[in-house]
Formats: C-alpha cells, sequence, structure tokens
C-alpha cells in the first residue's frame, strides 16, 4: 500500500468522528511465552488499517476540535542494547516515511501530553471489542478505565461503529488488491 492509502482512511476516519472527540488506538504487545519470551507479536487490526505500522508499542491518536484535526503516533523510543535481542525499532523518519504521519513523538510522553490533547475534547474513542467475555482487560481497556478516574467529563465510546463503517467502502487501490488475491486463490 502507498502512504496516500494510509492518509486517506485517516482523513476519512476524521472526517466522520464527532466534532470534540478523540480516538486512540494502540499497536499492542507481544504476549509473554516465559520469562525471556514473547510470542510472535500481531499488530491490533484498526491501528495497521489506520497507519500501516506494525510494531508493538504505539499508539496513534486522531483527534478532530473544531476546524482542527490532528493525527499524532507515538512509539517506542531506540533502545540499542536492547534491540540486540528484540530486533531494531522503526526510526521516526521510517514511521513517517511508512505512514504519512509527520507528528511523531516518544511512548513515554504518552500520559503526560494526554491532558493536553483532551483539553476541549467531550468524547474519547477506544476499540474495546473482546472476543470472549472472560478474557483479561485490554490495554484500550485499562486505559478507559484510568481515563474514567482521572477525566470524568469524557464520555467513552465504542470506536467499532467507526471503524467498521469506513472498512465497508473499498478504495480502487484494496478493491485491484481483493481481485489479485482471489485471482491467486480461484481454482
Amino acid at each position: 500500500m502507498s502512504t496516500s492509502e494510509w492518509i486517506a482512511r485517516r482523513e476519512r476516519i476524521l472526517e466522520a468522528l464527532p466534532d470534540g472527540s478523540i480516538l486512540i488506538l494502540f499497536s499492542g504487545e507481544a504476549a509473554v511465552a516465559s520469562r525471556d519470551t514473547t510470542l510472535p507479536f500481531w499488530v491490533q487490526r484498526s491501528f495497521y488499517y489506520l497507519t500501516g505500522l506494525d510494531r508493538e508499542g504505539m499508539i496513534l491518536c486522531l483527534r478532530r476540535n473544531g476546524q482542527q484535526r490532528d493525527c499524532m503516533v507515538w512509539t517506542l523510543p531506540k533502545d540499542p542494547d536492547r534491540e540486540k535481542w528484540t530486533g531494531m525499532r522503526m526510526t521516526k523518519e521510517a514511521i513517517t516515511e511508512q505512514s504519512g504521519i509527520v507528528d511523531v513523538r516518544d511512548v513515554d510522553g504518552f500520559y503526560n501530553e494526554f491532558p493536553a490533547i483532551a483539553l476541549g475534547i467531550d468524547s474519547l474513542y477506544l476499540d474495546l471489542d473482546r472476543l470472549t467475555w472472560n478474557a483479561s482487560a485490554s490495554r484500550q481497556e485499562l486505559f478507559a478505565a484510568e481515563v474514567r478516574a482521572g477525566y470524568p467529563h469524557l464520555t467513552i465510546r465504542s470506536a467499532a461503529a467507526l471503524l467498521t463503517s469506513l472498512r465497508l467502502i473499498k478504495s480502487a487501490l484494496e478493491v485491484n488488491h481483493l481481485r489479485k488475491a482471489i485471482a491467486v486463490t480461484w481454482d
């Protein structure tokens, strides 16, 4: 996919996002298999759909407040010692090149920056869907609980309807990819 596809998707969701709202998506974390081993990482699908990024520990924020529309992403900072074991982390420049997101920040600052981001906002949209009722709380659900406690003026909403409506209508590029997949798998 080209950078313009990711940008167009974010513009569409910003257009659908009600005024005075933010959408926050977490890319996810690799599940821990044992004390020093993780399972292969699978990115949260809506995060990938809007960014084209498939790395763990990232956070996407889309904000619509009046005429102002913002897109920012937080990422794990470079850590040469850790990267020896976990692989190279993306640079901020590489994130911008791949996703088209210019505002790239270190994830360590997210919680300190959230009050300014939430200023003038009424609703927070999160991907709160669960696969099973007894699944462990997700990062989104833990974040929702923190927001409810610290920002009672914010209404927390499920992003499912926004994301589903966006994904129902395919771009020309997506239709072309679907046609290629059908051709490859057709008996």
